[in-house]
């Protein structure tokens, strides 16, 4: 998905996709540590 995003989305979105994708990231480490 990571890879995707950056393909579809130049320099200037990456950023703010970066944010959301480890936001995500993080929300689903912390659920499977929790599960």
């Amino acid at each position: 998905i990571c890879v995707m995003l950056c393909a579809d989305h130049g320099p200037c979105v990456s950023g703010a996709h970066n944010a959301i994708v480890t936001a995500r990231a993080g929300k689903d480490l912390v659920s499977s540590l929790v599960s």
